[in-house]
């Protein structure tokens, strides 16, 4: 009687008089964390364009003040070299904020942070047409501005990854292909149609088209996320997940 008393009690502490840790261990070997499974057109194709459109006012924007710099230079009565920070300031934030606005659309998502981008670049210089002040200019201008370019444009072009696959190539060239046209258009307009105008009420129309810029970025839907589910049968451990509903895709591996 002692001995089997002796029997059951270290049968519970092993774990094997007990069901429920046994199930709550299995659950959790199978478990597997959720992922994102590129929907490869679709609504893709709509943010392909979005991010085409954003990657067009980014880019053809962000370098083509040059040719105000002259009648800035008269308002704010610097020397070149000082109103030529600017691009230097602009440029340079565009870049050096990239890690940084990669762990940002980590954890809040590639929408939330486009939109937060554009709606700071609009708001950015739409102050900066208002101010007399160089120092406070380069501030906005310079440091604010290029943290907002790189906002929104990291957090577009980090978006195609999500929705394409098979054709996330072709994706990716076409909205390079909108940088490049906006780089292109931008400087040709301004000198065109906005020669007239002085560069603070060019700096509001900029502050426009950066709000539309935001306003594009809500296409940017998150992917729902979904969960791998691994099934133990025959020696083998087979991985299945659903793509939108639409199929499953099976992957299976032995185990040792």
């Amino acid at each position: 009687m002692k001995d089997s008393t002796m029997i059951s009690k270290s049968s519970k502490v092993n774990g094997l008089g007990s069901k429920a840790p046994t199930t709550r261990s299995a659950l959790a070997e199978l478990a597997e964390p959720l992922v994102s499974v590129p929907p490869d057109g679709g609504w893709g194709w709509a943010v392909m364009v979005a991010v085409t459109f954003v990657m067009f006012c980014v880019d053809g924007l962000g370098y083509c003040f040059s040719i105000f710099f002259e009648e800035m230079m008269r308002d704010f009565h610097c020397e070149l070299t000082d109103i030529a920070l600017l691009s230097a300031l602009s440029g340079g934030f565009y870049y050096l904020f990239g890690p940084l606005t990669c762990s940002i659309v980590n954890r809040f998502g590639f929408q939330v942070v486009a939109v937060f981008g554009g709606a700071l670049l609009a708001g950015v210089y739409l102050l900066a047409s208002f101010t007399t002040s160089l120092p406070l200019f380069l501030t906005l201008v310079g440091l604010m501005g290029g943290c907002g370019f790189n906002l929104i444009y990291t957090a577009s072009l980090v978006s195609i990854g999500f929705y394409f696959e098979r054709w996330r190539a072709l994706a990716m060239a076409v909205t390079c292909c909108g940088s490049s046209l906006g780089v292109v258009v931008f400087p040709a307009l301004m000198v065109q149609f906005f020669s007239d105008w002085s560069w603070r009420s060019v700096f509001r129309m900029v502050a426009g088209v950066f709000a539309v810029c935001a306003v594009v970025g809500l296409v940017l839907k998150p992917i729902k996320a979904v969960r791998v589910e691994r099934t133990v049968q025959f020696g083998q451990v087979s991985q299945r997940t659903s793509m939108c509903g639409s199929r499953l895709v099976f992957h299976s591996r032995t185990l040792t």
